[in-house]
């Protein structure tokens, strides 16, 4: 969410609409408490975020562990 700016850089409406509405809502994977913080200090920005995506935006809570582990198996997923 932090840098969706970078991340999403070249990406118009059209693109947004062709990957994001395929989904109910996005799911940030959070082992840092960033969207509580978020939430608590702008809001505005998690609104801005799920309006630009088309979509509802909810945290999960995951330990550093597990979301280095969900990271390793994608990489894994992605060489195979």
């Amino acid at each position: 969410m932090r840098f969706k700016d970078l991340v999403f850089k070249d990406w118009d409406i059209g693109k947004i609409n062709e990957n994001f509405p395929k989904n109910d809502v996005a799911i940030v994977l959070d082992a840092v408490g960033y969207y509580d913080k978020l939430m608590e200090e702008d809001p505005m920005k998690i609104l801005e975020y799920s309006d630009w995506m088309h979509l509802g935006v909810e945290a999960f809570h995951v330990t550093l562990d597990r979301f280095k582990g969900l990271l390793l198996d994608k990489l894994k997923e992605l060489k195979a």
